[in-house]
Protein backbone atom coordinates (compact mmCIF):
# COMPACT_ATOMS: atom_id res chain seq x y z
CA UNK A 1 0.00 0.00 0.00
CA UNK A 2 1.11 3.35 -0.78
CA UNK A 3 2.04 6.19 1.72
CA UNK A 4 -0.59 8.11 2.29
CA UNK A 5 0.19 12.04 1.75
CA UNK A 6 -0.49 13.65 5.41
CA UNK A 7 -2.87 16.44 5.18
CA UNK A 8 -2.08 20.18 6.25
CA UNK A 9 -2.98 20.26 9.87
CA UNK A 10 -2.92 24.31 9.13
CA UNK A 11 -6.37 23.70 7.49
CA UNK A 12 -9.71 23.17 9.31
CA UNK A 13 -10.73 19.23 9.92
CA UNK A 14 -13.43 17.59 9.83
CA UNK A 15 -14.62 14.42 11.99
CA UNK A 16 -14.67 11.04 9.49
CA UNK A 17 -18.22 11.39 8.43
CA UNK A 18 -18.40 7.66 9.57
CA UNK A 19 -17.96 8.72 12.60
CA UNK A 20 -21.24 10.49 13.14
CA UNK A 21 -22.89 6.54 13.56
CA UNK A 22 -20.31 6.43 16.55
CA UNK A 23 -21.52 10.03 17.95
CA UNK A 24 -25.08 8.76 17.79
CA UNK A 25 -24.38 5.59 19.24
CA UNK A 26 -22.33 7.39 22.31
CA UNK A 27 -25.67 9.50 22.33
CA UNK A 28 -27.79 6.80 22.69
CA UNK A 29 -25.84 4.71 25.45
CA UNK A 30 -25.63 7.66 27.36
CA UNK A 31 -29.55 8.85 26.98
CA UNK A 32 -30.68 5.07 28.05
CA UNK A 33 -27.81 4.91 30.69
CA UNK A 34 -29.42 7.95 32.45
CA UNK A 35 -33.18 7.43 31.88
CA UNK A 36 -33.44 3.58 32.08
CA UNK A 37 -35.28 3.36 35.03
CA UNK A 38 -37.78 5.49 33.37
CA UNK A 39 -37.79 3.47 30.57
CA UNK A 40 -38.91 0.20 32.78
CA UNK A 41 -41.67 2.01 34.35
CA UNK A 42 -43.33 2.73 30.83
CA UNK A 43 -42.57 -0.84 29.59
CA UNK A 44 -43.88 -2.45 32.57
CA UNK A 45 -46.45 -0.61 34.50
CA UNK A 46 -49.98 -0.60 33.39
CA UNK A 47 -50.84 2.29 31.11
CA UNK A 48 -52.25 5.54 32.36
CA UNK A 49 -52.02 9.29 32.08
CA UNK A 50 -48.90 10.01 33.81
CA UNK A 51 -47.23 7.19 31.71
CA UNK A 52 -48.68 9.14 28.22
CA UNK A 53 -46.76 12.11 29.76
CA UNK A 54 -43.54 10.13 30.75
CA UNK A 55 -43.43 8.73 27.25
CA UNK A 56 -43.76 12.22 25.58
CA UNK A 57 -41.41 13.49 28.09
CA UNK A 58 -38.90 10.48 26.91
CA UNK A 59 -39.16 11.20 23.47
CA UNK A 60 -38.54 15.24 23.51
CA UNK A 61 -35.32 14.79 25.17
CA UNK A 62 -34.27 11.54 23.29
CA UNK A 63 -34.83 14.34 20.34
CA UNK A 64 -33.14 16.89 22.31
CA UNK A 65 -29.77 14.40 22.63
CA UNK A 66 -29.66 13.45 19.36
CA UNK A 67 -30.24 17.06 17.57
CA UNK A 68 -27.61 18.72 20.21
CA UNK A 69 -25.28 15.50 19.14
CA UNK A 70 -25.58 16.16 15.61
CA UNK A 71 -24.67 19.96 15.78
CA UNK A 72 -21.92 19.34 17.75
CA UNK A 73 -20.80 16.68 15.05
CA UNK A 74 -21.50 19.20 12.77
CA UNK A 75 -19.74 22.16 14.11
CA UNK A 76 -16.63 20.25 15.23
CA UNK A 77 -13.22 21.67 13.67
CA UNK A 78 -9.45 20.71 15.02
CA UNK A 79 -6.13 22.37 13.24
CA UNK A 80 -2.93 23.71 13.72
CA UNK A 81 -2.66 27.76 14.40
CA UNK A 82 1.36 29.01 14.37
CA UNK A 83 2.25 26.78 17.26
CA UNK A 84 -1.34 25.70 19.24
CA UNK A 85 -3.43 23.38 18.44
CA UNK A 86 -6.98 24.63 18.15
CA UNK A 87 -10.41 22.77 18.90
CA UNK A 88 -13.43 24.13 17.97
CA UNK A 89 -17.31 23.14 18.83
CA UNK A 90 -20.33 24.58 19.39
CA UNK A 91 -23.33 26.27 17.07
CA UNK A 92 -25.37 28.65 19.77
CA UNK A 93 -22.59 28.49 22.71
CA UNK A 94 -19.31 28.11 20.99
CA UNK A 95 -16.33 27.04 22.45
CA UNK A 96 -12.86 27.04 21.55
CA UNK A 97 -9.75 25.30 23.22
CA UNK A 98 -6.51 26.09 22.92
CA UNK A 99 -3.36 23.76 23.42
CA UNK A 100 0.54 24.89 23.05
CA UNK A 101 1.96 22.09 21.09
CA UNK A 102 4.91 22.47 23.96
CA UNK A 103 2.75 21.44 26.49
CA UNK A 104 1.32 18.57 25.09
CA UNK A 105 2.76 15.15 26.61
CA UNK A 106 1.09 12.25 24.81
CA UNK A 107 -0.79 11.27 22.44
CA UNK A 108 -3.36 8.18 22.71
CA UNK A 109 -5.25 6.31 20.01
CA UNK A 110 -8.37 4.07 20.99
CA UNK A 111 -10.33 1.97 18.89
CA UNK A 112 -13.94 0.43 20.59
CA UNK A 113 -15.23 -2.32 18.33
CA UNK A 114 -17.55 0.56 16.05
CA UNK A 115 -13.94 2.05 15.54
CA UNK A 116 -12.63 -0.87 14.44
CA UNK A 117 -15.83 -1.60 12.25
CA UNK A 118 -15.10 1.53 10.61
CA UNK A 119 -11.27 1.73 10.26
CA UNK A 120 -11.50 4.94 12.40
CA UNK A 121 -10.24 5.57 16.36
CA UNK A 122 -10.70 8.19 18.83
CA UNK A 123 -7.50 10.20 19.88
CA UNK A 124 -7.01 12.03 23.00
CA UNK A 125 -4.17 14.48 23.89
CA UNK A 126 -2.73 15.09 27.85
CA UNK A 127 -1.03 18.09 28.65
CA UNK A 128 1.22 18.81 31.14
CA UNK A 129 -1.34 21.14 32.82
CA UNK A 130 -4.68 18.44 33.19
CA UNK A 131 -5.72 15.77 35.47
CA UNK A 132 -7.48 14.30 32.62
CA UNK A 133 -7.64 14.31 28.31
CA UNK A 134 -7.33 18.02 27.71
CA UNK A 135 -8.88 17.62 23.88
CA UNK A 136 -10.80 14.49 22.52
CA UNK A 137 -11.25 13.81 19.06
CA UNK A 138 -13.92 11.03 18.85
CA UNK A 139 -13.85 9.90 15.40
CA UNK A 140 -11.25 10.22 12.81
CA UNK A 141 -9.48 7.80 9.87
CA UNK A 142 -6.93 5.38 12.09
CA UNK A 143 -4.54 6.12 9.49
CA UNK A 144 -4.83 10.44 9.33
CA UNK A 145 -4.86 9.24 13.67
CA UNK A 146 -1.23 7.83 13.31
CA UNK A 147 -0.06 10.51 11.22
CA UNK A 148 -1.36 13.21 13.95
CA UNK A 149 0.26 12.05 16.74
CA UNK A 150 3.26 12.04 14.36
CA UNK A 151 2.89 15.32 13.81
CA UNK A 152 2.40 16.13 17.02
CA UNK A 153 4.92 14.42 19.17
CA UNK A 154 7.72 14.88 16.32
CA UNK A 155 7.14 18.59 15.87
CA UNK A 156 10.03 20.70 16.37
CA UNK A 157 8.60 21.90 19.83
CA UNK A 158 8.24 18.77 20.70
CA UNK A 159 11.45 17.33 20.79
CA UNK A 160 12.20 16.68 24.07
CA UNK A 161 9.13 14.67 24.25
CA UNK A 162 9.26 12.93 21.07
CA UNK A 163 8.81 9.00 21.53
CA UNK A 164 7.40 8.15 18.03
CA UNK A 165 11.09 9.26 15.79
CA UNK A 166 13.40 7.08 17.41
CA UNK A 167 13.25 3.03 16.15
CA UNK A 168 10.91 1.01 18.81
CA UNK A 169 12.09 -2.21 21.07
CA UNK A 170 9.57 -4.42 21.70
CA UNK A 171 9.65 -5.36 25.70
CA UNK A 172 6.89 -6.82 26.35
CA UNK A 173 4.17 -9.33 24.04
CA UNK A 174 1.39 -11.27 25.75
CA UNK A 175 0.27 -14.65 24.39
CA UNK A 176 -3.56 -15.94 24.98
CA UNK A 177 -1.98 -18.05 27.67
CA UNK A 178 -0.13 -15.10 29.71
CA UNK A 179 -3.63 -13.51 29.47
CA UNK A 180 -5.10 -17.19 31.02
CA UNK A 181 -2.53 -17.29 33.51
CA UNK A 182 -3.33 -13.61 34.57
CA UNK A 183 -6.81 -14.16 35.13
CA UNK A 184 -6.45 -17.43 36.91
CA UNK A 185 -3.57 -15.50 39.05
CA UNK A 186 -6.44 -12.86 39.95
CA UNK A 187 -7.49 -11.09 42.96
CA UNK A 188 -11.08 -13.11 42.98
CA UNK A 189 -11.94 -11.77 46.50
CA UNK A 190 -12.12 -8.58 44.86
CA UNK A 191 -14.14 -9.22 41.52
CA UNK A 192 -16.53 -10.93 43.93
CA UNK A 193 -17.39 -8.15 46.21
CA UNK A 194 -17.09 -5.74 42.33
CA UNK A 195 -20.02 -8.38 41.14
CA UNK A 196 -21.65 -7.92 44.81
CA UNK A 197 -21.81 -3.91 44.20
CA UNK A 198 -23.40 -4.14 40.80
CA UNK A 199 -25.86 -6.48 41.99
CA UNK A 200 -26.62 -4.76 45.20
CA UNK A 201 -26.51 -1.39 43.03
CA UNK A 202 -29.24 -3.11 40.32
CA UNK A 203 -31.38 -4.98 42.91
CA UNK A 204 -31.84 -1.11 44.51
CA UNK A 205 -32.33 -0.02 41.24
CA UNK A 206 -35.21 -2.23 40.59
CA UNK A 207 -36.94 -2.36 43.77
CA UNK A 208 -37.27 1.69 43.26
CA UNK A 209 -39.07 1.28 40.05
CA UNK A 210 -41.31 -2.66 41.40
CA UNK A 211 -41.37 -1.78 44.68
CA UNK A 212 -42.51 -4.70 47.27
CA UNK A 213 -42.39 -7.34 43.99
CA UNK A 214 -39.09 -7.74 44.30
CA UNK A 215 -38.60 -8.71 47.81
CA UNK A 216 -41.51 -11.02 47.35
CA UNK A 217 -40.05 -12.83 44.72
CA UNK A 218 -36.92 -13.36 46.31
CA UNK A 219 -38.58 -14.19 49.81
CA UNK A 220 -40.35 -16.91 47.70
CA UNK A 221 -37.47 -18.48 45.82
CA UNK A 222 -35.63 -18.48 49.28
CA UNK A 223 -38.31 -20.30 50.87
CA UNK A 224 -38.15 -22.82 48.50
CA UNK A 225 -34.59 -23.80 49.14
CA UNK A 226 -33.10 -25.24 52.36
CA UNK A 227 -29.54 -24.09 53.54
CA UNK A 228 -27.98 -27.55 54.25
CA UNK A 229 -24.48 -27.69 54.53
CA UNK A 230 -23.95 -29.28 50.85
CA UNK A 231 -26.35 -26.61 49.44
CA UNK A 232 -23.86 -23.82 50.94
CA UNK A 233 -20.68 -25.74 49.74
CA UNK A 234 -22.01 -25.42 45.87
CA UNK A 235 -23.20 -21.98 46.54
CA UNK A 236 -19.59 -21.35 47.39
CA UNK A 237 -18.22 -23.23 44.77
CA UNK A 238 -20.90 -21.31 42.34
CA UNK A 239 -19.17 -18.02 43.25
CA UNK A 240 -16.05 -19.10 43.15
CA UNK A 241 -16.13 -20.02 39.68
CA UNK A 242 -18.46 -16.86 38.93
CA UNK A 243 -15.18 -14.99 40.11
CA UNK A 244 -13.17 -16.62 38.22
CA UNK A 245 -14.71 -16.24 34.88
CA UNK A 246 -15.47 -12.51 35.43
CA UNK A 247 -11.92 -12.46 36.48
CA UNK A 248 -10.98 -14.34 33.15
CA UNK A 249 -13.21 -11.68 31.25
CA UNK A 250 -11.35 -8.49 32.81
CA UNK A 251 -7.92 -9.48 31.93
CA UNK A 252 -8.85 -10.45 28.87
CA UNK A 253 -10.50 -7.03 27.86
CA UNK A 254 -7.48 -5.40 29.23
CA UNK A 255 -4.79 -7.56 28.20
CA UNK A 256 -6.12 -9.47 25.18
CA UNK A 257 -2.79 -8.99 22.38
CA UNK A 258 -0.93 -6.48 24.88
CA UNK A 259 2.08 -5.16 23.48
CA UNK A 260 4.72 -2.77 25.35
CA UNK A 261 7.68 -1.48 22.93
CA UNK A 262 9.94 0.96 24.45
CA UNK A 263 12.03 3.94 22.63
CA UNK A 264 14.36 6.71 23.14
CA UNK A 265 12.18 9.09 25.29
CA UNK A 266 9.33 6.49 26.24
CA UNK A 267 6.91 3.70 25.93
CA UNK A 268 4.31 3.14 23.83
CA UNK A 269 1.48 1.06 24.87
CA UNK A 270 -1.60 -1.10 22.76
CA UNK A 271 -3.52 -3.64 23.99
CA UNK A 272 -7.47 -4.18 24.51
CA UNK A 273 -10.13 -6.99 23.05
CA UNK A 274 -13.05 -5.13 22.45
CA UNK A 275 -11.88 -1.42 22.73
CA UNK A 276 -8.12 -1.06 21.33
CA UNK A 277 -6.01 1.57 23.40
CA UNK A 278 -2.86 2.61 22.19
CA UNK A 279 -0.99 4.61 25.06
CA UNK A 280 2.48 6.39 25.28
CA UNK A 281 4.14 7.12 28.13
CA UNK A 282 6.91 9.45 28.36
CA UNK A 283 10.13 9.14 30.72
CA UNK A 284 9.62 12.62 31.77
CA UNK A 285 5.78 12.25 32.76
CA UNK A 286 6.16 8.99 35.06
CA UNK A 287 6.35 10.85 38.84
CA UNK A 288 6.92 7.41 40.20
CA UNK A 289 6.83 3.53 39.93
CA UNK A 290 5.22 0.79 41.67
CA UNK A 291 4.76 -2.93 40.81
CA UNK A 292 2.57 -5.15 43.17
CA UNK A 293 1.60 -8.80 43.31
CA UNK A 294 -1.19 -11.01 44.95
CA UNK A 295 0.44 -13.99 47.12
CA UNK A 296 -0.16 -16.70 43.89
CA UNK A 297 1.17 -14.26 41.94
CA UNK A 298 4.42 -13.43 43.68
CA UNK A 299 4.97 -17.58 43.53
CA UNK A 300 4.70 -17.51 40.23
CA UNK A 301 6.90 -14.31 39.69
CA UNK A 302 3.93 -12.19 38.12
CA UNK A 303 3.88 -8.43 39.20
CA UNK A 304 1.87 -5.99 37.60
CA UNK A 305 4.14 -2.50 36.90
CA UNK A 306 2.38 0.77 37.48
CA UNK A 307 3.74 4.10 35.47
CA UNK A 308 2.20 6.88 37.55
CA UNK A 309 2.16 9.75 35.74
CA UNK A 310 1.62 13.55 36.10
CA UNK A 311 -1.96 14.93 36.39
CA UNK A 312 -3.36 11.37 36.03
CA UNK A 313 -6.29 10.99 38.11
CA UNK A 314 -6.51 8.12 40.63
CA UNK A 315 -9.69 6.63 39.71
CA UNK A 316 -9.48 7.23 36.18
CA UNK A 317 -8.45 3.36 35.65
CA UNK A 318 -8.92 3.06 32.00
CA UNK A 319 -6.14 5.81 31.83
CA UNK A 320 -3.39 4.04 34.31
CA UNK A 321 -0.24 2.53 32.81
CA UNK A 322 -0.69 -0.96 34.46
CA UNK A 323 2.00 -3.09 32.77
CA UNK A 324 1.82 -7.23 33.22
CA UNK A 325 5.29 -8.32 33.91
CA UNK A 326 5.89 -11.98 33.86
CA UNK A 327 10.04 -12.04 33.63
CA UNK A 328 12.72 -10.70 35.18
CA UNK A 329 14.14 -9.32 31.83
CA UNK A 330 11.37 -7.42 30.74
CA UNK A 331 10.77 -5.81 34.29
CA UNK A 332 14.65 -4.63 34.90
CA UNK A 333 13.73 -2.49 31.11
CA UNK A 334 11.04 -1.11 32.53
CA UNK A 335 12.34 0.01 35.70
CA UNK A 336 15.71 1.11 34.13
CA UNK A 337 15.03 3.83 32.55
CA UNK A 338 13.17 5.79 35.96
CA UNK A 339 15.41 4.62 38.28
CA UNK A 340 16.92 1.20 39.01
CA UNK A 341 16.15 -1.10 42.43
CA UNK A 342 17.96 0.32 45.36
CA UNK A 343 18.99 -2.35 47.12
CA UNK A 344 21.03 -3.73 44.71
CA UNK A 345 23.53 -0.87 45.17
CA UNK A 346 24.98 1.08 48.11
CA UNK A 347 21.17 2.36 50.35
CA UNK A 348 20.25 2.70 53.98
CA UNK A 349 17.55 0.67 55.28
CA UNK A 350 14.70 1.14 58.15
CA UNK A 351 11.43 -0.22 59.48
CA UNK A 352 8.78 1.29 61.06
CA UNK A 353 8.14 1.22 64.53
CA UNK A 354 7.37 -1.77 66.61
CA UNK A 355 4.23 -0.02 68.10
CA UNK A 356 2.05 0.07 64.62
CA UNK A 357 0.47 -2.74 64.97
CA UNK A 358 -1.22 -2.32 68.84
CA UNK A 359 -1.66 1.63 67.53
CA UNK A 360 -3.87 -0.29 64.67
CA UNK A 361 -5.35 -2.34 67.12
CA UNK A 362 -6.49 0.43 69.53
CA UNK A 363 -7.32 2.95 66.97
CA UNK A 364 -9.17 1.23 63.79
CA UNK A 365 -9.87 -2.84 65.17
CA UNK A 366 -11.03 -1.77 68.36
CA UNK A 367 -13.87 0.94 67.42
CA UNK A 368 -15.17 -1.25 63.79
CA UNK A 369 -15.55 -4.86 65.89
CA UNK A 370 -17.27 -3.19 68.62
CA UNK A 371 -19.66 -1.03 66.43
CA UNK A 372 -20.07 -4.78 63.91
CA UNK A 373 -20.97 -6.33 67.23
CA UNK A 374 -23.00 -3.75 68.53
CA UNK A 375 -24.96 -4.19 65.04
CA UNK A 376 -24.91 -8.21 65.08
CA UNK A 377 -26.73 -8.02 68.42
CA UNK A 378 -29.47 -6.36 67.35
CA UNK A 379 -29.82 -8.53 63.77
CA UNK A 380 -28.85 -11.93 64.33
CA UNK A 381 -27.88 -11.47 68.53
CA UNK A 382 -26.48 -15.68 68.09
CA UNK A 383 -23.85 -14.43 65.85
CA UNK A 384 -22.61 -11.17 67.27
CA UNK A 385 -19.81 -11.90 69.13
CA UNK A 386 -18.06 -14.14 66.17
CA UNK A 387 -17.23 -9.80 64.97
CA UNK A 388 -14.89 -9.67 67.70
CA UNK A 389 -12.59 -12.49 65.58
CA UNK A 390 -11.97 -8.97 63.76
CA UNK A 391 -9.59 -7.77 66.47
CA UNK A 392 -6.85 -10.24 66.25
CA UNK A 393 -6.96 -10.50 62.28
CA UNK A 394 -6.01 -6.46 62.48
CA UNK A 395 -3.56 -7.12 64.77
CA UNK A 396 -1.67 -9.60 63.72
CA UNK A 397 -2.07 -8.57 60.06
CA UNK A 398 -0.79 -5.13 60.94
CA UNK A 399 2.11 -7.23 62.90
CA UNK A 400 3.02 -9.13 59.63
CA UNK A 401 2.84 -5.73 57.54
CA UNK A 402 5.31 -3.69 60.29
CA UNK A 403 7.87 -7.23 60.17
CA UNK A 404 7.67 -6.73 56.41
CA UNK A 405 7.71 -3.15 55.81
CA UNK A 406 11.27 -1.89 54.43
CA UNK A 407 12.59 1.67 53.77
CA UNK A 408 15.26 1.52 51.36
CA UNK A 409 17.27 5.14 51.09
CA UNK A 410 20.21 6.25 49.06
CA UNK A 411 21.51 9.33 47.34
CA UNK A 412 18.89 9.26 44.37
CA UNK A 413 15.46 7.88 45.31
CA UNK A 414 13.66 6.08 48.41
CA UNK A 415 11.86 2.24 47.84
CA UNK A 416 9.55 0.59 50.36
CA UNK A 417 8.66 -2.81 50.33
CA UNK A 418 5.51 -4.13 51.78
CA UNK A 419 2.45 -5.99 52.12
CA UNK A 420 0.86 -8.90 54.05
CA UNK A 421 -0.20 -11.74 51.70
CA UNK A 422 0.77 -10.26 48.69
CA UNK A 423 3.86 -7.91 48.22
CA UNK A 424 3.95 -4.24 46.63
CA UNK A 425 7.42 -1.91 46.64
CA UNK A 426 7.43 1.94 45.13
CA UNK A 427 10.22 3.47 43.95
CA UNK A 428 10.80 7.38 43.80
CA UNK A 429 13.07 9.90 42.92
CA UNK A 430 13.85 12.73 45.28
CA UNK A 431 13.17 15.28 42.68
CA UNK A 432 10.02 14.19 41.89
CA UNK A 433 8.82 14.69 45.36
CA UNK A 434 6.30 17.93 45.27
CA UNK A 435 5.67 18.41 48.59
CA UNK A 436 5.94 16.68 51.97
CA UNK A 437 3.97 16.56 54.83
CA UNK A 438 4.79 15.11 58.49
CA UNK A 439 2.41 14.53 60.83
CA UNK A 440 2.02 13.66 64.24
CA UNK A 441 -0.93 12.29 66.37
CA UNK A 442 -0.55 13.41 70.63
CA UNK A 443 0.59 9.63 71.16
CA UNK A 444 3.26 10.32 68.39
CA UNK A 445 4.32 13.20 69.70
CA UNK A 446 4.85 11.58 72.84
CA UNK A 447 6.99 9.26 71.59
CA UNK A 448 8.77 10.63 68.64
CA UNK A 449 7.23 9.22 65.90
CA UNK A 450 5.81 10.71 62.67
CA UNK A 451 3.96 9.75 59.76
CA UNK A 452 5.86 11.45 56.11
CA UNK A 453 3.40 11.99 53.06
CA UNK A 454 5.35 12.22 49.90
CA UNK A 455 3.13 14.27 47.19
CA UNK A 456 4.39 13.83 43.28
CA UNK A 457 1.99 15.01 40.41
CA UNK A 458 1.25 11.47 40.19
CA UNK A 459 -0.08 10.59 43.47
CA UNK A 460 1.35 10.35 47.03
CA UNK A 461 3.58 7.80 48.93
CA UNK A 462 2.88 7.93 52.74
CA UNK A 463 5.54 6.31 55.53
CA UNK A 464 3.73 5.55 58.56
CA UNK A 465 5.37 5.27 62.54
CA UNK A 466 8.90 5.65 61.77
CA UNK A 467 11.46 7.71 64.52
CA UNK A 468 10.73 11.56 64.64
CA UNK A 469 14.85 12.17 63.66
CA UNK A 470 14.76 9.69 60.72
CA UNK A 471 11.18 11.47 59.49
CA UNK A 472 13.13 14.81 60.02
CA UNK A 473 16.14 13.71 57.98
CA UNK A 474 13.95 12.61 55.04
CA UNK A 475 12.13 15.57 54.93
CA UNK A 476 14.94 17.92 55.09
CA UNK A 477 17.17 15.66 52.37
CA UNK A 478 13.83 15.69 49.83
CA UNK A 479 13.92 18.99 49.92
CA UNK A 480 17.27 20.03 49.84
CA UNK A 481 17.43 17.65 46.60
CA UNK A 482 14.50 19.43 45.21
CA UNK A 483 15.82 23.00 45.28
CA UNK A 484 19.24 21.72 44.18
CA UNK A 485 18.37 19.05 41.12
CA UNK A 486 19.02 20.42 37.84
CA UNK A 487 16.42 18.16 36.17
CA UNK A 488 12.75 18.63 35.07
CA UNK A 489 10.12 16.98 37.44
CA UNK A 490 8.15 16.88 34.27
Amino acid sequence: MKNQQPPDWHLPQRQSASGLLIILYKAVITFVKAIWPVLVIILFRESSNKSGYLQVLVAVIGIIVLVSSLVNFYYFRFFIQQDDMVFRKGLINKKIITIPLKNIQAVHIEQTWMHQLFKIARVKIDTAGSDKAEATIDAIAIDKASMLRTYLMENEKMDSNDITKPVVTPLISLSIADVIKMGLTANHIQTFFIILAFTMSMYQNLEDIFGNIINRMLEESSSLITFTTSVLLSLAVFVLVISIVVSLLRMALLYFNFQLSGAEKGFRIRSGLTSIRQNLVPFSKIQYISWKANWVRRKLNIYVLEFHQANVEENKKTQKALVPVLNNVAFEKLVAPYHPEIFQGEHSEHQIHRAYALRRLFIIGLPLGLAFTSLAWIFIPYYAFSFLLWLPIIYFSSMVFQKIYRLYINDDALQIYSGIWGREIQLLQWYKIQKIGLHQSPWQRKNNIANIVLYTAGGHIRIPYIDLDLANEIKNYALYKIESSQKNWL
